[in-house]
């Protein structure tokens, strides 16, 4: 579904971000990813197996912080058994957190964004962002990568100067995500 487009994001953050690209963790056995995932009541869309399947999240080494690890603004890649636990947590602590929601990225101050998992909802497979409210910003997975490699390809998404931290033209990360996620709330909201 998805490998051809996570095998060309790792292209662009290898030009991008080499760091960032070798500290993204190696993938898991799909096997893994389903044991690793049976204390959740819900089954991952196979477009997050995929993901998942091609590397388990970034790795915060000593010296880094997370800001310095994100893939984009507001956004490292959570390794999946961290993923699941704060499922458990969220799930009993927290009223926004739906039941059939599991997060793949976080910002590292508050923002996170989840993946809805309930087949039967109109927003399958759609990613929310979390921040003070819930909101749908990217239509799926696949949009989500497309928006992502365009935008690292256009150098809409790049290292700062000092190659330290990932700076975003946000009027035209704003433009592409639209249309990519036609879908997403968000970008109607930032007209």
């Amino acid at each position: 579904m998805i490998e051809k487009l996570l095998t060309e994001l790792g292209s662009e953050l290898k030009k991008a971000n080499p760091e960032l690209m070798k500290n993204l963790r190696p993938g898991l056995p799909f096997e893994e990813i389903d044991r690793l995932t049976t204390t959740i009541d819900i089954r991952l869309p196979e477009m997050a197996r995929e993901l998942f399947h091609w590397r388990n999240g970034t790795n915060i080494p000593e010296g880094r912080t997370i800001e310095q690890n994100w893939i984009f603004p507001l956004g490292f890649f959570m390794p999946i058994n961290r993923a699941v636990d704060m499922y458990h947590y969220h799930h009993k602590n927290s009223d926004y957190w739906r039941k059939n929601f599991f997060l793949l990225f976080e910002s590292g101050g508050g923002q996170i964004f989840m993946i809805d998992c309930d087949g039967n909802s109109d927003t399958y497979g759609m990613i929310y962002k979390y921040d003070d409210k819930l909101i749908t910003h990217y239509d799926s997975l696949k949009t989500f990568l497309e928006t992502m490699i365009e935008s690292y390809k256009t150098r809409v998404l790049h290292l700062s100067d000092d190659r330290k931290m990932l700076v975003a033209d946000d009027n035209a990360l704003n433009r592409i995500s639209k249309k990519h996620n036609p879908k997403s709330t968000v970008w109607e909201l930032k007209n």
